[in-house]
């Protein structure tokens, strides 16, 4: 949903986008969420804001901005952002899911 507003003064026209992009697990919608939303805390002075939420396998995205311009350029950096951390977590998996973790011995508590 791409939503151009214009407010009562008709000087200043503010942007927003609402995303929600589906992964394969809760877990890998969690993983992406902690590694993208550091990058939402701004300093102020900045001409956009961006919230992020993980509700199950969702991630949803919401991005404020002053103008269309603005608006262009955080999400195409946020949208970045998620497809680095998924690859990140395509390259790792793998060895999480082959490592074999050795038997330990049990160990009487005392």
């Amino acid at each position: 949903m791409l939503r151009q507003q214009t407010s009562p003064s008709r000087t200043h026209k503010e942007s927003e986008i609402l995303l929600s992009i589906d992964f394969p697990s809760p877990k890998i919608a969690r993983t992406i969420f902690s590694s993208v939303v550091p990058e939402t805390q701004q300093a102020p002075g900045y001409r956009s804001l961006t919230k992020l939420e993980a509700n199950g396998r969702a991630l949803i995205m919401h991005i404020q901005a002053q103008d269309l311009v603005a608006l262009r350029a955080a999400s195409n950096s946020f949208l970045r952002f998620i497809a680095a951390s998924l690859r990140a977590i395509e390259v790792v998996a793998p060895f999480y899911r082959t490592r074999q973790v050795p038997d330990r011995p049990a160990r009487k508590l005392e």
